[in-house]
This record gives structure tokens, sequence and C-alpha cells, in this order.
């Protein structure tokens, strides 16, 4: 498959599934996404050097640049067609697992997430970005604002576990909140679940884990200046698309063990799956390998119980 071919296949993929944007908005975060893939890298010059097959740098360039500061450009509600998607792939659980947490870059900006825990990471999709002096609004109405952002996307049949750090989660309004989310059932955290067990709250570290991936283990992005938070936000839909994408192929190669014989050494490997995704893209790409169509996403989390004492 052609460099060309496969953008036009993973457009295509993209304005289906993201319709809140216009079609040339789908378009531009489908190239975007796929340049920061590519350069594994969100600097909009080095992702635009990496589209060489869609035009001059320079225009590239420009184009990616208009998307980040389109104010048209619906990122929340793009958000939420992401997390539609990625909770569709990871079908009926009995629990979802949701990481709440924050990251900044540096002094400049500060962002609230939302994520799927899943192997080892997190997907995010929600996000509010902000300035550290400026907070947007207060922290509880911040999170609960990115879980009703969340809560039609998922599935009525799952109980959801929201898991946050001490400065977060022991807040009691933050609890009452939570509580107040989800129709016939509270949501829960793990600290005022009785049947909670303390190796339970190390799932927390995957959103760790995770802003490293954004940050210097894959998509650089403590390197791209961006000051302005709107900004910010609508980078942040392509790096969460970026994340999710390679996680889906990183799945794949966790799955088949013919992939991992391909991609890795031994019976153990010390790649996490957005790695494993990024291997089996570039060495795709490099020989003309069609890329899978769909996403894929198997969870493994640790047997959570099936009934809850109030």
């Amino acid at each position: 498959m052609s460099h060309r071919a496969a953008v036009y296949q993973w457009t295509e993929q993209i304005a289906r599934q993201f319709t809140p944007l216009r079609a040339s908005q789908a378009k531009v975060l489908a190239a975007f996404s796929w340049g920061v893939v590519v350069s594994r890298q969100c600097t909009v010059r080095r992702v635009a050097e990496a589209l060489a097959s869609l035009g001059k740098p320079d225009t590239v360039e420009r184009r990616l640049q208009r998307f980040v500061a389109n104010p048209r450009v619906d990122w929340q509600a793009s958000a939420t067609a992401l997390a539609a998607w990625i909770v569709r792939r990871l079908g009926a659980r009995a629990v979802l697992v949701l990481l709440v947490d924050e990251t900044s870059l540096q002094e400049h900006l500060k962002v609230m997430v939302g994520s799927v825990a899943y192997r080892g990471r997190a997907l995010p999709v929600a996000w509010w970005c902000y300035r550290p002096t400026a907070w947007p609004l207060g922290q509880v109405a911040l999170i609960t604002r990115l879980l009703d952002q969340l809560a039609p996307v998922l599935p009525a049949q799952s109980r959801v576990l929201v898991q946050a750090d001490r400065g977060i989660g022991t807040s009691p309004a933050l609890l009452e909140a939570i509580a107040r989310r989800g129709a016939a059932q509270p949501w829960l955290l793990v600290t005022n679940w009785p049947q909670a067990q303390a190796r339970w709250y190390g799932l927390r570290m995957w959103e760790e884990a995770a802003f490293k991936d954004l940050k210097s283990g894959g998509w650089q992005w403590q390197r791209r200046h961006v000051r302005r938070p709107a900004h910010a936000n609508r980078l942040w839909l392509v790096l969460a698309l970026a994340t999710a994408w390679m996680s889906s192929l990183g799945t794949r190669v966790v799955r088949s063990r013919r992939l991992r014989r391909e991609l890795t050494r031994g019976r153990r490997w010390h790649y996490s799956v957005l790695q494993l995704g990024l291997r089996l893209f570039a060495r795709w790409l490099a020989l003309g390998r069609p890329l899978p169509n769909a996403f894929l996403f198997v969870p493994r989390l640790p047997i959570l119980p099936q009934t809850v004492v109030p």
C-alpha cells in the first residue's frame, strides 16, 4: 500500500467517526494525527515535513496551524466521538476504569485529563487545558464537567470506577458529585467502595505512564510551544487520537504470536502497547502492507467484584 493510499484510508475512517467535524476539518485531523505518528512529534513544522505526499511543507504547516487556531473545530464534541469509538471497541464490561489526573507544560499550561485505563497505560477521552493562574472553573466543577461529557457514551450495563490521586480524590464535594452521576447506581471511587483492594490503586499510575507517552515517550508534547488553552485543546484532540490509534495497533501485536515474533525478541518484551503499535505501524508502512481498518481494544484489568456494598 502506498503512503498516499494509506493516508486516504485513514482519512475515510476519521470522517466516518468524527461526525461533529466538517469534511475538511476531519481531513486535516486525519492528516495531523498521521503526521504525528510518522514523525513521533507534535511540533507543526516537523509534522508537516512528515506529510510530504500532501503538499509542500510550508503549505501543509499553515493548514495544520489553521486547524489548531480554528474556533469552529468542536474539540469537545470530537473528544466525545473519540470516547464513543473507544468504548464501543472495548465492548460491554462489568467495570470501566476512568483515571482523572492533571499534567502540565512547565509553568505555561495545565491540563485536567480523564482517561480510560488500558494495558498499563491510559487513553485520553476528555480534557481541559487552562493557564495555571486562571482556573476556568473550580476543580470539582471541572472534573464533573469532564465526567458529564463522557456519561452519554458509557454503556448502561457497566459500572464506572473513577480513580484520582489523593489531592483530588479525597474531596467530599467530588465524591458527592460523582455519586450523583449515573442512573440506577452511583459512580464510585476506590476510596468509597468497601470491596476495593489496595492493589487497584496501582491503576492510577497508568495515567502517569500515559503522560510520558504524550511527552518524551511518544509525541514530545513538552516541546510544543502552545500557550493558548483553546489551541492546546485542539492539539490534544490530535494527540488523543494518535494515542488511541497506536494503542489499537499495539493490541494487535499483543494478541498475535506471529506479530510478536516479528517485532520483539524473546518471550517477554519491555515495550508499552503504544510503542508496540508504533513499531508495527513503521514496519508495515515501510513494507507496503495495508494497515488495519478498525480499532481493536482488549483490556487487561484485575478482576473486580460484581456486587457493590452500599
